[in-house]
């Protein structure tokens, strides 16, 4: 009996090229497409008596195809085929009367066995690979991803921001278990940053694309609060950048990263990558940073590829200022009795105040931290620092956080005053026994009396009094962290592609500049432009044909 063409249908080459040699030598008549689209508009598709089909597909995926063609009338044997199963796309398959789901890599037997059922009508006995435990019952349950031994992870995708309500009592509570701990990581921040500081721009378009990671038992594990950025935010032709909340925002969020433990961290990142992987037509380049475990950025199974290392400087507290004072360096000791001997010499006294009433917040932040914060930025002989409060909507968030961390007593200003007028002021953040030193700003006119340094000593003794048992100087390896020999904690960005055509074409553009990641991320944006136009125009031209 003769029988027509089985249609391989995949967008991986290496995939197509395997099954069409495997089965041509069984000979069996075979013809292959990179997607589902080419396969419609193939003068095969009336002649062909089976599909087989990879799930996830640049366009329609192999459940769409089939679910098509059943619809159109063709009753076309499928074989869905995918290197990421899922239990409710086994379900969707059954429910739609899909001949068979393999797991990739599947074997040659088993394989043949399917496709020669397919062609005779003859269900095929059941594998392991299709009659896995179904632990999911709908479309709106976790995605489930098998992590070796350590069980099951869950991973779902919240719905939209409103969302974040139902978890945030979660959240707190996997926030509080961080170390060390920063402000940026509390659901606080994330819902405010999503009011506040989203952008949706002819020029750039940030989507919610936040997922809960959970463990077998249903405890959250992890938080992967990520956007997609899209570049430009309008049009057909866009580069899609993941990233997490904080992305593009300036640095008004120092520390961007996955939430969750650090023992936790590495089967999250790997469950968070298979994930992506299987949604990979969804993105083209995820910016991964704050990854804390070199075991995670070496890991060849995550294809990173680690750009920049950023140093935090963690200061552990003794109980006593001199204790503290005693392990400085000479220089630095020097260098503090200078800046209390030049006030005096100039016949000035300080005022050190701490501002923690919500009521004080917005005329200390608005009238005071945000000008001499603007005022330092104009200073060219130094480290130099951007106006990060320049742009109205900055400030208007910070000032939201600073209210509503007012009110939970998690914030404290901390001014110098000189002369009736506020001359140095720094942003920190109370969490728990850990103190973040968050943003600063000075009077130029008062850099020659060292008044940082002064309003610096001023802050580590009064949380040496208060008992603080680490102050967080915040990321950058700069002089002004340094002099205070603080223990060193590196976190790394990376970047990792889309196992795509398009995915592929960034991969090439990083290796080219691997040493310039700026430049690399806007010659990619360029690139994927003119991928996608020629792309565009292939698809045009095929209509005509």
């Amino acid at each position: 009996m003769q029988y027509g063409v089985v249609s391989v249908i995949d967008d991986d080459p290496s995939v197509r090229e395997g099954a069409t040699d495997l089965l041509e030598s069984a000979g069996i008549a075979t013809k292959s497409f990179q997607d589902a689209d080419e396969f419609l508009r193939s003068y095969y598709l009336d002649s062909t008596s089976c599909v087989v089909a990879d799930i996830r597909m640049p366009g329609m995926s192999g459940i769409e195809l089939h679910e098509q063609l059943c619809r159109a009338g063709i009753a076309i044997p499928t074989i869905l085929i995918t290197a990421f199963p899922r239990d409710r796309d086994r379900i969707r398959a059954r429910q739609n009367g899909v001949w068979g789901y393999l797991k990739k890599p599947f074997g040659e037997k088993e394989f043949l066995a399917y496709v020669n059922s397919a062609l005779h009508g003859t269900k095929p006995t059941s594998s392991d690979h299709e009659d896995e435990t179904i632990n999911q019952d709908s479309d709106d349950e976790p995605v489930i991803e098998q992590i070796g031994k350590a069980g099951a992870l869950s991973i779902e995708e919240l719905s939209g921001p409103d969302a974040l309500e139902t978890i945030t009592p979660e959240w707190e509570r996997l926030d509080e278990q961080l170390s060390p701990r920063t402000p940026f990581t509390s659901p606080l921040w994330g819902k405010l940053w999503w009011r506040h500081l989203r952008q949706v721009t002819p020029g750039i378009r940030q989507e919610f694309f936040v997922h809960t990671v959970r463990d077998e038992t249903g405890k959250l594990l992890a938080i992967a609060p990520l956007i997609i950025t899209h570049r430009p935010g309008i049009g057909p032709l866009q580069l899609r950048i993941l990233q997490f909340f904080g992305g593009a925002d300036g640095s008004i969020t120092e520390h961007r990263c996955m939430i969750c433990r650090g023992h936790d961290e590495a089967r999250a990142a790997r469950a968070l990558t298979s994930y992506l992987y299987d949604r990979k037509e969804k993105w083209d380049l995820f910016l991964w940073t704050g990854i804390r475990h070199n075991e995670i950025a070496q890991d060849p199974e995550n294809q990173l590829h680690v750009y920049k290392k950023t140093p935090y400087y963690l200061v552990p507290l003794p109980k006593s200022w001199e204790e503290f004072r005693s392990g400085l360096s000479p220089n630095m000791k020097e260098a503090m009795r200078k800046c209390y001997r030049h006030l005096a010499r100039g016949g000035h006294s300080f005022i050190f105040r701490v501002v923690t009433k919500p009521e004080e917040i917005s005329t200390a932040l608005d009238h005071r931290l945000f000008d001499l914060h603007s005022e330092r930025a104009q200073l060219k002989y130094a480290t130099r620092h951007r106006d990060l409060f320049a742009k109205s909507s900055h400030r208007t968030f910070i000032i939201d956080v600073a209210n509503r961390m007012a009110e939970q007593n998690q914030l404290r200003i901390f001014e110098l005053e000189v002369a009736g007028n506020v001359v140095a002021s720094r942003m920190a953040f109370l969490l728990g026994d850990e103190l973040y030193l968050y943003y600063s700003g000075y009077d130029l006119e008062w850099r020659k009396h060292s008044i940082m340094t002064t309003l610096m000593c001023e802050c580590f003794k009064w949380a040496i009094e208060s008992g603080i048992s680490v102050i967080n100087l915040s990321k950058g390896k700069d002089p002004s962290k340094l002099r205070w020999r603080g223990s060193e904690v590196e976190f790394h960005d990376a970047l990792l592609m889309s196992p795509t055509r398009r995915g592929a074409l960034v991969s090439r553009a990083y290796s080219l500049l691997s040493g310039r990641p700026s430049l690399f991320v806007k010659l990619t944006e360029l690139l994927i432009l003119v991928f996608t136009l020629l792309d565009l125009t292939r698809h045009v031209a095929a209509e005509f044909v």
